[in-house]
């Protein structure tokens, strides 16, 4: 008998099968590597927009006490004005987170409901002169009283 060899077209070749399963094995570790990548830097994000949030919010709390404390400075002003009386104040004038008042008042009284505004804090009477039709004075108070 005759030893016949033959040749099974079908029969896969164990070098290509191992090179195949490397390269794939390869590629599936560099899709996960990307992925975790990914997910950090999404992660990384998320932290940078609550910081960034946060700094805004700091933001606009600073500038809305900036204008809430010009806005009160308004208001206390056109107290001191209907109090006063247009016509009896000299000058007022601002400098230094202070207000600076010169003006005249026929009774004393007016200057204790002058202390009793809510915007005005720490009201001193610098100067305090009698005449003939009531009291001329000066006066300091610091903005933002209690509120």
């Amino acid at each position: 008998m005759k030893n016949i060899n033959a040749i099974n077209f079908l029969e896969e070749d164990k070098t290509d099968e191992k090179l195949f399963k490397y390269i794939l094995s390869m590629l599936i570790c560099v899709f996960i590597f990307e992925v975790y990548i990914g997910l950090k830097s999404i992660n990384n994000l998320q932290h940078d927009i609550e910081e960034t949030k946060l700094a805004i919010q700091q933001e606009v709390i600073e500038k809305d006490k900036v204008t809430n404390q010009k806005s009160t400075l308004i208001k206390d002003t056109n107290k001191i004005y209907e109090l006063l009386g247009f016509s009896n104040i000299k000058k007022l004038y601002i400098e230094n987170e202070k207000v600076y008042i010169e003006g005249n008042c026929e009774e004393l009284n007016v200057l204790d409901d002058l202390k009793d505004i809510e915007g005005i804090k720490n009201l001193s009477i610098s100067s305090l002169e009698k005449h003939d039709k009531g009291y001329s004075f000066k006066a300091v108070y610091e903005i933002g009283g209690s509120r």
